[in-house]
């Protein structure tokens, strides 16, 4: 059963327990005002407006149901007000004259009080299912709302990812046409390993999420790509938190930090560095700690902690702000991106570090859950 099917079960379901309620309320006040007045026993007139009630509850209910298409909402519960009082009145002349032909000997006053309390009962419920029929329609109006926004937010995520993609591609086989003329065996290793990280990637690139475990293997895989390539100008080391392995995430979200600090903090430096990638659990949240030993961030303010490059051309710029847009579509606005320089106990400049977090309580699929 879909989410929206469940949904309307549930609230007929509600609909029927609400008014079966109301009904049983009613007739439970008027027989003890009969009886209070002297009018007649109290179950008698209990059990004869239960029967009034409950056929213009019912009669009310199929004509909407069956009728109401054709002949529209008043008319039909006007028809089903009349074939329940119709059978109420049935019941009444059997059960308490023992003849429908003794009709003429029924006081009006008390054929009148039958018929009133029919239709108060008629309009309690007409009210109710007015109500809830409008609740309904701005309940599908929200469901299909919701559902508009999760495919954009949905085909956002796949443009964002696809931006990335081609963007790390590109940079590795111009790293390889670069080796081919320096060194064909280094050249080989880095086609193998791009081979195998490129096989990694297509698997996965119809997924909405990843587990951090295999993101952490495609970010060793390119750094072990960047290795051969940069020699003993490049070094680097994962730490990851046993709890976090298995936490899903965008693919593609931890890579393209990782290549930032690569290419704009330490192949630009002559002695080139360090890159450590660190996932720490931190009260409920996952934490990603991305720190090279590179060139920091030259020109900008480091205590802000919002940076984005001026160097579009390179697109350091685009990756960092497809990463944090995409952060913010899946987990709201708890999720954060920050790169800022981070300083030696001397006060000399170490480097760049991006921290990436969001909250594990948050649904990856957060729209989808919210539809009913």
């Amino acid at each position: 059963m879909s989410n929206r099917n469940r949904f309307n079960h549930i609230l007929i379901r509600n609909e029927i327990i609400r008014d079966s309620i109301q009904t049983f309320l009613i007739c439970c006040v008027i027989s003890m005002l009969v009886w209070w007045s002297g009018g007649g026993e109290f179950w008698i007139t209990f059990q004869v407006s239960m029967v009034f009630g409950a056929a213009c509850l019912t009669a009310v209910r199929l004509c909407l149901y069956f009728i109401q298409p054709y002949m529209g909402a008043s008319l039909a519960v006007l028809l089903g007000f009349f074939i329940g009082v119709s059978i109420g009145l049935v019941n009444l002349f059997h059960q308490i004259y023992g003849d429908v032909s003794k009709i003429f000997d029924v006081p009006l006053s008390e054929l009148l009080l039958k018929v009133l309390f029919s239709a108060l009962v008629t309009y309690v419920f007409f009210s109710s299912n007015r109500l809830t029929r409008k609740n309904r329609e701005l309940q599908e109006q929200k469901i299909k709302a919701v559902t508009q926004e999760k495919e954009i937010v949905e085909a956002n995520l796949r443009l964002l990812q696809s931006q990335i993609e081609p963007h790390f591609l590109f940079n590795t086989l111009a790293n390889i046409k670069v080796l081919i003329e320096l060194d064909k065996e280094a050249a080989k290793r880095v086609l193998d390993d791009l081979t195998g990280l490129l096989r990694a990637s297509i698997m996965k690139s119809h997924d909405k999420s990843i587990s951090i475990s295999e993101e952490i293997e495609l970010v060793r895989a390119y750094l072990s790509i960047q290795s051969v390539r940069m020699g003993d100008r490049l070094t680097f080391e994962i730490d990851c938190d046993e709890d976090l392995k298995q936490v899903s995430c965008a693919p593609f979200l931890i890579q393209p930090i990782v290549e930032n600090s690569v290419h704009h903090g330490l192949e630009p430096k002559i002695m080139g560095g360090n890159v450590s990638v660190k996932l720490l659990l931190n009260n409920d949240y996952c934490e990603i700690f991305v720190r090279d030993t590179g060139l920091g961030l030259q020109g900008k303010d480091p205590i802000d902690g919002n940076w984005q490059t001026d160097n579009q051309s390179k697109g350091n710029g685009i990756a960092l702000k497809n990463i944090r847009e995409r952060l913010k579509l899946m987990y709201g606005e708890d999720a954060r991106l920050t790169v800022e320089n981070w300083y030696e106990n001397n006060g000399d400049l170490g480097g760049c570090q991006a921290c990436l977090s969001w909250p594990l309580s948050q649904s990856f699929n957060l729209i989808e859950e919210s539809i009913p």
